[in-house]
């Protein structure tokens, strides 16, 4: 399987935001920081950003119906 890589303009457009906001949400530790390239680009594995984009789902989802992120494992407690 290829491995499909997305440059910061990419991913802005994907979730229609500048590429200040990406770059933001890296600093604040809420999104993949991706890889480093030789160059000093940075670059991000689609799989990584379909994966935050599923968990940023489930955590809204959550929240809204009031549960716990760590729910069922947090009910057991």
């Amino acid at each position: 399987m290829m491995n499909l890589y997305l440059n910061v303009t990419q991913v802005a457009l994907r979730f229609n935001v500048s590429t200040d906001t990406v770059y933001r949400w890296i600093r604040k530790e809420t999104f993949p920081r991706g890889v480093r390239l030789p160059s000093g680009a940075r670059r991000w594995l689609l799989s990584d950003i379909e994966t935050w984009e599923n968990e940023a789902l489930v955590v809204g989802l959550m929240t809204q119906l009031g549960l716990p992120h760590g729910w069922p494992d947090e009910a057991a407690a």
